[in-house]
């Protein structure tokens, strides 16, 4: 029998056979991630594919390049990906301090383009090459100032040669507009841009902050952490840099596995990262050290987030306008563990009363649901409802 003589060589296989189970259950068993790790996805996906053409916006500086001023912030730029015979267009708006170029942007354009939906992502307002060329330093602590250099953004692009004649005079008939996070609560204030267009309009809002002044005084939180468990913090984020290179091969959930129970730890790193580049707005100067830590520990993010619509009452205003703008076309995905928002904040909003529009699930973080099935058979829906009759 198998079992009668024990050998080095029958243990050795059956601790095989129980290392690729156990490898396989690790690999494939339903997700356990903290909301935290889900959030960390993002920061561990690389883009590998179509990375689009870059347009460059214009700067605001004109009196600055006068005076002999020249910011270290680059040119902001958009993304264009231009697909011929359509008359429709997605535009993305970045998530908070993010790049039009940031990866998981191009992970969430992805759907657009597989769709031969003619794609555009701006940066967001709070990105510091954004900010520091189109917006005055009062404005950048102003949310309505935020929609409205978006606003200005998107007709710019509009009228460069690379889309006024993609469309010719008529321009795109159905405008899709899509966002994550800061993104996704921009994407629908900007409903209001649209208010006197002729475009056809739709929004798939995902994550978005329903209370700005709690995702606020969050990060403020989640930074004031970093800074007292910097060792702990340190450690964790070097685990997930060494995790990244092999993320690919393993799918990034299977490889954050084993941060779950670090969650507090990611936290902070999050909080900590968000803090150092949004300072950039205040210093115009490039992030300094490892990305993570501020120039002063005063930094607060709550002061980015006084002026303008920015409570819940505020965005329960404004989805209720885009609702009637897009004809009832206003999608959102969120999820309960999002830990920018409180309990019962998705109940309170009114994103609740969307019904089969609003898709809520249980777990997904902030940021994990763009990687995730829901994201893509939302955008499904959101091309298919909003088609021509």
């Amino acid at each position: 029998m198998f079992w009668d003589r024990p050998s080095k060589k029958k243990v050795a296989l059956v601790a095989l056979v129980l290392a690729v189970l156990g490898t396989l259950i690790f690999a494939f068993w339903p997700r356990p991630l903290s909301p935290m790790a889900l959030s960390y996805r993002a920061p561990l996906f690389s883009w590998s594919g179509d990375r689009g053409q870059s347009l460059a916006l214009e700067s605001k500086l004109a009196r600055d390049a006068e005076l002999g001023q020249k910011p270290e912030a680059p040119i902001p730029t958009a993304i264009w990906f231009p697909f011929s015979g359509s008359r429709d267009l997605a535009v993305l708006v970045s998530g908070l301090v993010g790049d039009s170029s940031d990866d998981l942007n191009f992970q969430m354009a992805s759907e657009f383009v597989k769709a031969n939906v003619p794609t555009l992502i701006l940066p967001s307002p709070t990105h510091w090459s954004f900010a520091v060329h189109r917006l005055d330093r009062a404005e950048r602590e102003s949310y309505e100032a935020s929609v409205q250099s978006l606003c200005e953004a998107y007709k710019e692009m509009l009228a460069r040669s690379e889309l006024r004649d993609f469309w010719g005079a008529g321009g795109p008939r159905r405008v899709f507009l899509v966002g994550l996070s800061l993104g996704a609560r921009h994407a629908v204030s900007m409903a209001r841009c649209f208010e006197f267009s002729k475009e056809e309009l739709s929004i798939y809002a995902v994550n978005p902050p329903v209370d700005l002044k709690y995702a606020g005084k969050t990060i403020d939180r989640l930074n004031r952490g970093f800074n007292e468990n910097r060792a702990r913090s340190y450690l964790v984020g070097l685990f997930m840099t060494m995790v990244k290179p092999v993320a690919w091969f393993l799918s990034v959930d299977t490889a954050l596995r084993p941060l779950t129970p670090f969650s507090h730890e990611l936290g902070w790193l999050a909080g900590a990262s968000f803090a150092a580049r949004m300072e950039r707005l205040v210093t115009e100067r490039p992030l300094a050290g490892n990305g993570v830590e501020t120039r002063s520990v005063e930094f607060s993010f709550d002061r980015f987030m006084q002026s303008g619509p920015v409570t819940i009452e505020d965005f329960m205003e404004e989805l209720a306008f885009a609702r009637s703008r897009t004809k009832d076309q206003t999608y959102v995905l969120h999820a309960e563990d999002d830990f920018l928002i409180r309990s019962d904040d998705l109940l309170k909003s009114g994103l609740l009363a969307l019904g089969k529009k609003a898709t809520i699930m249980k777990t997904g973080g902030h940021g994990g649901l763009a990687f995730e099935p829901p994201y893509k058979q939302g955008v499904a829906r959101l091309l298919e409802g909003s088609a021509a009759p």
